[in-house]
């Protein structure tokens, strides 16, 4: 049989591992919590920085937009001058004005303007629908540009939303636990208190 002093000791061994054991779990709980700290003051810089690069991000989209459509109106430029300069070079011809020196010359100068007039407004067509596509297409980019940023930002907000709910159980099952916890210890000090009857 072990005497008094040795129970004492037996009994006191354990209280000081059992302090040094908690004083080392409450070290782990606050470095963990200061891991979480510096996690959520990281992500609070990330956005700040992020925000900061919004407005180039705003600027870059305009110019490219401003940019798209100025060379849009510099081909269609392009193209009108150009056309207009091979109709009047066609006009000042010399075959056309050798047309009028011989005998189909009577015939080809009176169906020339009205010749002349159909192919000049069916190349205008050409070009309006030519330019009316590279704004359509500017304009489907655009609308595509939006239509990505706001199923960006609906999966966004279904995230977010995702988060809270998680968060919620993860509050809810650490309320489960404690009051598991608490009905075992309850069940173990009634089952002590029953063995040593």
């Amino acid at each position: 049989m072990a005497s008094n002093k040795e129970r004492k000791d037996e009994e006191a061994a354990p209280t000081v591992s059992s302090l040094s054991s908690e004083k080392q779990q409450q070290e782990i709980r606050e470095a963990i919590v200061d891991a979480f700290d510096e996690a959520k003051g990281n992500t609070e810089r990330a956005v700040k920085e992020a925000k900061k690069e919004i407005p180039r991000y705003r600027e870059a989209i305009n110019n490219y937009q401003e940019k798209t459509l100025e060379a849009a109106r510099e081909i269609a430029e392009n193209y009108i001058d150009s056309q207009k300069e091979i109709f009047n070079l066609f006009q000042q011809s010399t075959w056309v004005s050798r047309l009028g020196g011989n005998e189909y010359g009577s015939f080809w100068l009176n169906w020339m303007p009205a010749i002349t007039k159909r192919i000049t407004q069916t190349n205008a067509s050409m070009v309006s629908s030519y330019l009316d596509s590279i704004f359509a297409a500017t304009k489907l980019t655009n609308n595509l540009i939006s239509a990505n940023m706001e199923g960006y930002k609906a999966s966004t907000h279904h995230a977010r939303e995702f988060s809270k709910i998680a968060a919620n159980n993860v509050k809810t099952f650490g309320e489960y636990s404690k009051s598991i916890n608490k009905l075992g210890v309850r069940s173990s000090s009634t089952e002590n208190q029953n063995q040593k009857r």
